[in-house]
């Protein structure tokens, strides 16, 4: 009877570190293909991603009508250096 318990726990514990041991795999083979993806798009469309910068950095969507006149203009990047 002792033997069929410590048996039956100790599948249980292994059961249950190979469902931990599933979780993980799961977990990082997802983390992979979103880190995947993410580094395609960015070589994919690196050149939108610049000019998206450089208008976010230059605030010109502030000067198109109606301009938006702010302090905050003092602060634009206008020199890519």
């Amino acid at each position: 009877m002792q033997q069929c318990r410590r048996t039956r726990l100790q599948r249980c514990r292994l059961a249950i570190a190979e469902s931990l041991l599933l979780f993980k795999l799961v977990v990082m083979a997802g983390l992979a293909l979103w880190l995947t993806l993410g580094t395609f798009n960015n070589l994919s469309a690196f050149s939108a991603g610049v000019a998206s910068l450089g208008n976010l950095m230059g605030m010109r969507l502030l000067d198109q009508e109606p301009a938006i006149r702010t302090p905050l203009l003092a602060r634009r990047v206008t020199s890519p250096v």
